[in-house]
């Protein structure tokens, strides 16, 4: 049995905004738990704490398989999008987490255009 729920499903619900910043605040957290735990700390003298990301994510076997590598890549890129990581301007490799930063969800609707 698969379950397909359509965006518009969820939003319509009457808590569906709440579920869907839920699950990014999940999945935000699940990716930096991985980061943090798989990457190589990097302390620069100068430019302070990044997560080096070229090494670590699964390493090993797994980093020559390309539905791992995939999967990586768009790990990083969900972040990125999500403007919750600063890359290092030499290292583009090397992130940081941005402290502070909440996920919320809004909607708002605008008159259709003719």
């Amino acid at each position: 049995m698969s379950l397909c729920l359509r965006l518009s499903h969820i939003i319509g619900l009457p808590n569906g905004l709440h579920i869907l910043a839920g699950a990014m605040r999940i999945a935000e957290r699940s990716v930096r738990c991985e980061i943090e735990t798989s990457c190589t700390r990097v302390d620069h003298p100068t430019d302070g704490q990044y997560w080096d990301t070229s090494s670590g994510l699964f390493d090993g076997p797994c980093e020559n398989d390309l539905e791992f590598r995939k999967m990586r890549d768009e790990e990083l890129q969900f972040l990125k999008d999500l403007g919750i990581v600063d890359q290092h301007p030499k290292h583009p490799h090397w992130i940081r987490f941005k402290d502070g930063i909440d996920i919320t969800l809004s909607i708002t609707t605008q008159p259709a255009s003719n």
